[in-house]
C-alpha cells in the first residue's frame, strides 16, 4: 500500500499549537491521548506511525523551524528573504491599486 501524506505543514503546525495548548491544561498528556481525541482534529489517527510523525513534527514546531505554509512536504527554501520581500512588495502594489487605482494587480502580473 502506497503511503499517503495527505497533512500539509499548515495542518501539523495547527495540531502541535494545539497540542502545547493541551499540554499546558493537562500535564500528563501523552502524543497517543492527543491523537486519540477530538482535539487533534480528523486528520489525526491513533497510531504508533502517527505518534512518530507527530513527535518529530512536535519538536520542529518546538524549535521553530517548521513552517506554517499549504505545502505537504517541507523543503529547504533557499531565498526565503527574497520571497518575503517580494511577497510585500505584491501586496503594496495591490493596495495601491485598490486605493489609488494605479500601479499593477497579481492578477495581471500572472497573466504576463
Amino acid at each position: 500500500q502506497k503511503l499517503k501524506n495527505d497533512k500539509t505543514m499548515e495542518e501539523w503546525w495547527n495540531a502541535c499549537q494545539r497540542y502545547e495548548f493541551e499540554k499546558e491544561k493537562k500535564t500528563d498528556l501523552s502524543y497517543g491521548m492527543f491523537l486519540a481525541s477530538a482535539i487533534s482534529g480528523d486528520k489525526f489517527e491513533n497510531t504508533h506511525s502517527m505518534w512518530n510523525s507527530f513527535g518529530n513534527y512536535y519538536k520542529k514546531y518546538r524549535a521553530g523551524t517548521l513552517e506554517r505554509t499549504s505545502v505537504k512536504r517541507q523543503c529547504v527554501r533557499e531565498f526565503v528573504s527574497i520571497e518575503k520581500k517580494l511577497c510585500e512588495y505584491l501586496d503594496a502594489r495591490t493596495r495601491k491599486h485598490q486605493r489609488h487605482k494605479l500601479g499593477v494587480t497579481r492578477v495581471v502580473l500572472r497573466e504576463e
